[in-house]
């Protein structure tokens, strides 16, 4: 499947902040330094894991990461890097956020909230997140003094409890439109981009492979049922289904009645389905399609699109 990389950038004075999706090479070439900040004394004792990580266990981790739907950053400053962040566990509304600023000489001086910020404008804004979720040990009260200050507060929901790795842990969350009060004027100054794109299990041409960019969800399948894509939006809103694990599964077998009958139908017959439905107060349109390759029936495919509270309607003459 095809998953696009991206860029988010902010220049803050004369200083330039940059998060990016690092492609394999790039995640090789950042190990050894990762390694270092992981293992530094301090750093590792406000981090979840107790162990020393090697080159090859940094690796590893991005890797299996990835596979997992989760999506890393690495970070610098004016080209240097200075830590990392990512967005895991997520849902099709949330996810959990994390961020370490490796470099010692760099640590109390407003990095961490500033890069918090800019990647908050990436998973709210582009990626259409309503609510991010943080859990931090007891102990690091300078990350949970951080979070406080950018709008996060107290959640002992199911969903953040789910997230702890310890009883202790301190769990918060900030919804997108108390952050955007907050944040908006900063956020605006945030650049976002598409970088690249890993390798697909179903190669779109050129000319498609924006799909991966827009805020709509689109799943296909092939005659038989089996998933054969998703974009970008599609995996974060199947990300509890496995995301990109997907690919080469059965749709059939995802579906609850009576979804699988109208899957089931409209791959015997092939014709349209709409519909609208609403959740936690987003209405969303569904419209599944049949299309063709050289006028041959070849799959189905799925676009839901979020609307807005007010969608206006026109009546146009011919």
């Amino acid at each position: 499947m095809s998953a696009a990389l991206y860029d988010v950038e902010y220049r803050d004075g004369q200083t330039l902040l940059r998060a990016f999706e690092p492609n394999p090479d790039e995640v090789r070439a950042a190990a050894a330094q990762l390694s270092s900040y992981y293992n530094d004394e301090h750093n590792r004792a406000m981090l979840t894991h107790e162990d020393d990580m090697s080159v090859e266990e940094v690796v590893a981790h991005y890797t299996e990461s990835r596979e997992r739907g989760d999506r890393l950053f690495l970070i610098e400053q004016d080209g240097v890097l200075v830590g990392d962040a990512d967005f895991r566990h997520f849902d099709s509304e949330s996810a959990e956020y994390a961020i370490m600023n490796g470099a010692r000489n760099l640590q109390g001086r407003g990095l961490g909230r500033k890069f918090t910020t800019m990647l908050h404008a990436w998973a709210l804004r582009e990626m259409g997140l309503a609510r991010v979720y943080v859990t931090i040990l007891p102990a690091n009260r300078a990350s949970i003094r951080l979070f406080e200050q950018l709008g996060y507060g107290p959640d002992q929901s199911l969903r953040a409890r789910s997230l702890i790795d310890e009883e202790s842990d301190v769990t918060l969350s900030v919804e997108r439109l108390a952050f955007e009060k907050q944040h908006g004027a900063t956020m605006d100054g945030v650049r976002f981009a598409v970088r690249k794109r890993w390798e697909a299990s179903m190669n779109l041409p050129p000319e498609l492979q924006w799909l991966d960019g827009v805020a709509v969800s689109v799943v296909a399948c092939d005659t038989a049922g089996v998933c054969t894509y998703l974009n970008e939006r599609a995996c974060h809103t199947f990300a509890k289904d496995g995301g990109r694990a997907l690919v080469g599964r059965s749709l059939i077998d995802c579906h609850p009645e009576p979804a699988r009958s109208r899957l089931l139908e409209m791959l015997r017959t092939p014709g349209a389905n709409s519909y609208t439905v609403e959740k936690a107060g987003k209405k969303k349109l569904v419209h599944q399609t049949p299309f063709f390759r050289d006028g041959v029936f070849a799959g189905v495919v799925e676009f839901v699109i979020e609307l807005p509270a007010l969608l206006p309607h026109f009546v146009r003459k011919s």
